[in-house]
């Protein structure tokens, strides 16, 4: 490759890059829970769920508690309640606006209380709960609602619950479904490895992309210099995109399935995405070194084009665990 076709590879990647890596953050917004009926004797502890924080008691006392949560922010969000011998949660991640029920019977000890929706829980919404004996006064915090004790028996919502009831509830913790997935409990080191996924991503992001945008400006003008700029690019693209991928499964934790569908969607489109690209890779190795081969050029061409559309996608979906679906919607 001659120093012109680098440096215009290098020029619209860099572009590229600057594109694709801003977005439209979603504003904050703040709206009050409504207390939940009820039909057993429990107590009931308010908490609402904004970005990124858990407003609620950091003690309780032991016993039967409703914690009826309100979601006060602009993004889904979802609880957990995780201990060595339980991992409860609603049974759907609440959109904004929206209100759920979660009995939880307290016993004595810690329980992280989390959202594990996207990386929520290390943006700020993770927290430890102590529970002490049943006389025990609740510690409220400096930052939660209001919250009622000892109220009315509340109603906890059920799978038999009338389908227009706006408030959800998560089984007892022993019939959790078998789907809910612990935290991953990875080294230290992989974990901290997984922090580089968010800046590498936009490497293959760009890459692919200007390298497909070359291979159309090559079949429209002719000029070689788009084709060492296609080559240049997709070569680099696929091995970012592989080290982007593995940062990735570091950085979401080795889950099969996760809660949350835009993540469950990130997480699988972006792993096919790798290996799309290694084949686009493959596939122009072989047409630019066999240029009268049969079809290998239009075979080469398809793939690289899908693997763009990919990693733009993935992209989107990955820019939607930090700022919401409509993080590229016209500001009001």
């Amino acid at each position: 490759m001659n120093v012109r076709s680098a440096a215009l590879a290098s020029l619209m990647c860099l572009a590229t890059a600057i594109i694709v890596s801003t977005g439209f953050a979603q504003a904050q917004s703040g709206r009050a829970g409504q207390p939940a009926s009820t039909t057993d004797t429990a107590r009931t502890v308010q908490v609402a769920l904004s970005e990124f924080k858990i407003h609620m008691p950091t003690t309780l006392p032991a016993g039967l508690t409703v914690f009826h949560v309100v979601n006060t922010g602009d993004m889904e969000h979802d609880i957990e309640f995780t201990s060595p011998d339980m991992d409860v949660h609603l049974d759907a991640n609440l959109k904004p606006g929206d209100e759920g029920d979660l009995r939880v019977d307290l016993q004595p000890g810690e329980y992280r209380v989390w959202c594990p929706v996207g990386r929520h829980a290390l943006r700020g919404m993770d927290l430890t709960l102590t529970v002490g004996t049943a006389d025990v006064a609740t510690a409220p915090t400096h930052d939660e609602p209001p919250q009622t004790e000892n109220p009315a028996p509340a109603a906890i919502a059920s799978p038999s619950a009338s389908p227009s009831s706006p408030q959800r509830s998560s089984p007892a913790p022993d019939q959790t479904s078998n789907a809910v997935k612990k935290q991953s409990q990875q080294p230290k080191f992989i974990r901290w490895l997984g922090n580089f996924h968010p800046p590498m991503v936009n490497f293959p992001i760009a890459l692919l992309a200007v390298g497909a945008l070359a291979e159309l400006l090559l079949m429209k003008t002719g000029n070689s210099d788009f084709a060492a700029a296609a080559r240049y690019c997709v070569r680099l693209g696929a091995l970012t995109a592989l080290a982007a991928g593995i940062l990735g499964w570091f950085f979401g934790g080795f889950h099969v399935i996760d809660q949350h569908w835009p993540l469950a969607i990130h997480r699988w489109l972006g792993t096919s995405t790798v290996v799309v690209s290694l084949l686009a890779w493959g596939l122009g190795e072989a047409s630019w070194r066999q240029p009268a081969a049969t079809g290998a050029r239009a075979r080469y061409r398809f793939v690289l084009l899908l693997a763009a559309v990919m990693v733009l996608s993935t992209g989107f979906f990955g820019g939607a665990l930090v700022f919401g679906l409509n993080h590229y919607a016209w500001p009001k």
